[in-house]
Parts: structure tokens; sequence; C-alpha cells
């Protein structure tokens, strides 16, 4: 079983090597539950008596290349100054901190996250008068929240509760065309003519299968349109493929080596293709926007292609990074983090490829990834015997 999910590995490796960079570490990650635009519906309770309505709209997004949250909440009406909030993680406190603006007062804010109970527990003052103000930002889903929280006056004194129901608005018209989304994508990694002119690649790493003990030495070399050569390592055996623009082969050091022919071969072709990820209008016949889809608290524009072959993808684009994410297959999905940037073109430092349940097969990790790099196209034929 363990050989055969080796093999497998490399049915995709090669292609996903790409694309982005500035990925948030898991403490701004949590940030992500908070992006969106969200409907608020409350109540403010002074304790002298009264109440008062809260109905309005939040709008939060990433700024400072994705490493500050920014919360514009602008009130209810013309002479209500709103609140502006920049949020971010700090690791030396291991909180998150920022700062809060009313008007020209200027407060802080730190907060601490509860993973069990998708709780963030916010602590901090309003700038005006010695207000201070404690809140539990509590997520009952992705896309709602039940935040409640007191102020109080300078002598520690509850002087107001406040509660809120908040609901995210999906947000589907924020791209309004494929043309917008691939802009703005192709913006992200750095352009598609500079990623068009890279057309050699040498990806070093490793591959861990899910449960299978210490990970494989993995190393790829590609060269466009879409020759490849993958070579898995184990202790005892070398898992190798490639393909040199007429021969599609594959096999082991105990086995040797084999053409590949059929659905096999095609599906390989697909994936082996360079610029398969980059270029997208020239790599699918057909493209259309699905909209937008929260995953784990992180929204996305989503992207449905149509290959040459009639098989069917799914592109998930950071709505806040506008970088390629995920990518779902029928079979398969993938899942890429940890990026870097080489010579100007971005690359994902590490795939997680998992089942259609959710279930994570293996795992790839790059340690290095070289771009315009001189290749001997020799290495890609298959080897004799």
């Amino acid at each position: 079983m363990k050989r055969l999910l080796i093999a497998s590995a490399t049915l995709s490796t090669a292609t996903f090597v790409a694309f982005a960079e500035n990925e948030k570490g898991p403490e701004l990650r949590v940030l992500d539950r908070f992006v969106g635009t969200w409907d608020i519906e409350g109540s403010y309770k002074p304790t002298n008596g009264g109440t008062i309505s809260i109905n309005s709209v939040s709008f939060r997004k990433w700024t400072a290349n994705g490493k500050t949250l920014h919360f514009d909440d602008p009130g209810n009406d013309p002479g209500d100054p709103g609140i502006q909030i920049l949020l971010t993680f700090d690791p030396d406190s291991k909180t998150y901190r920022g700062v809060t603006m009313m008007g020209p007062s200027r407060g802080e804010i730190k907060g601490t996250w509860d993973e069990k109970t998708a709780t963030m527990h916010f602590t901090g003052n309003l700038g005006n008068g010695g207000v201070a103000f404690e809140s539990n930002h509590r997520f009952i889903d992705a896309d709602h929240a039940e935040p409640k929280g007191v102020f109080k006056n300078p002598q520690g004194e509850v002087i107001a509760d406040i509660s809120w129901k908040q609901a995210r608005r999906k947000n589907v018209g924020e791209i309004s065309s494929i043309d917008e989304l691939l802009s703005a994508y192709h913006e992200a990694v750095g352009g598609l003519e500079a990623n068009l002119k890279t057309t050699t690649r040498r990806t070093t790493g490793t591959l861990a299968i899910a449960g299978g003990g210490e990970p494989f030495k993995m190393t790829i070399l590609q060269k466009a349109p879409n020759l490849n050569w993958t070579m898995v390592e184990t202790p005892d055996l070398k898992f190798l493929e490639g393909y040199d623009g007429k021969v599609m082969w594959k096999g082991s050091s105990l086995e040797g080596t084999a053409e590949l022919d059929g659905p096999e071969k095609q599906q390989k072709l697909s994936d082996y293709q360079f610029h398969k990820y980059v270029d997208l209008k020239a790599s699918y016949k057909a493209l259309t926007l699905k909209g937008q889809e929260t995953i784990e608290g992180t929204l996305y524009d989503v992207l449905e292609a149509t290959g040459q072959t009639g098989q069917l993808e799914t592109f998930y684009f950071d709505a806040s990074t506008h970088h390629m994410t995920i990518v779902k297959r029928p079979d398969i999905s993938l899942k890429m983090t940890e990026w870097k940037k080489n010579r100007g073109v971005s690359y994902s430092g590490k795939i997680e490829v998992s089942l259609p349940n959710g279930q994570i097969v293996f795992t790839m990790t790059f340690d290095q990834v070289e771009h315009g790099i001189k290749i001997d196209e020799s290495v890609f034929a298959k080897p004799t015997e």
C-alpha cells in the first residue's frame, strides 16, 4: 500500500509547485475568520436605562500585505464617527494587538484566541475619557458570530452592556468577471508575463505519507511545455516517472520502467503542462465564475474550469490575497501553503493532497525551488534497461 501511495504521489506533484507568497502563519489565519462584509444587528444597553438598537454593516479585510486586519465599521448615520480597528498578531506577547479609532479618539485592543470555543476574548480602551471594554467574540460557524461585552468607566464600574449577532455576506458581486479575477491573480503572483518567461524548474523536498513514518526525499525537473522527471527515494527504492515529449514512462529501481498509455497518460499530459495553473485561459476550454465560498473562516473566489478533454477542476482564490490556494478535482484536493518566491515567480512551499472526504493522503514540502536553470533534455528520456 505504501509503495502504491509513493508511486501515485507523483501524479501531479510537479504541476503544483507555483504561484504565490506571503502565506499567513497559523496565528494570523485565525483572523481569516473575521474577513468579509458582515451584517450587524444587536443592542447597546446603558446601566442607567434605555436601549439603543444596532443595525450596521462591518467591512473587514486584510491590509499591509496580508499581515494586518482592518475593521471598518462606519456607524449608523452621518453623525456617527464609526470605529476603525487595525489588528495583527504579536509574537512576543503571543496575543493579538491593535489600535482603535473613533473620530479623533485613539485606543488600544488586545485579544486572546480559544480554539476549543472558537472565541476571541478582547480587552482594551476607547481612548475617550478612559472608557474600557471587554468582550467575547464567539463564532457559531464560519459565517455567523454572536459577540457580547461590557464597557467600564475608569473606576472599573460597568456602564453599559452590548451584544449583537452578525452574519457574513457572500459578496458574490465583489469579483464581477473572470477577467477581473485573473487580473488580480496574475498581479498577486508576479505577473502573467513573468511567469510565462519562466520555462525551467528544479524542485527538491520531501514527500510524507500520512501515518507513514519518516518522509522520503523528492526531486523534480521540469521544462516547458510539458517535459518532466520526478524521483522519490525511500531507504530501499527509487520511484521514477517522466515524459520527454514523446514517451511517458514510470518505474522503480526494483521493477524497471514501463511506458504509459491510455487515460493515465492523458492525465499526466495535462498535469505536466508547465504553465497550466498560470495561463488558465489557454489551458482550459471553459471557465465559469462561481461566486464566493467560505472555508474554515477564509473567503474564496471560486472558479470552475473545464479541461480540454472535459475534466472538471475547481479553483479557490483567497479573496484577500487573490492567490490560488485550493484546487479540487473529483478524486483529490490540493491545499497550497507556505508561499515563497524565486526570480519574481511565486511557488507553494507545502502542498497537502487529500481525498474528497478531507482525509490527507500525503504532504509534499519543498525545501528549494530554482527557476531558469539549464536542463539537458536527455534527462527526461525513459531509462535504458
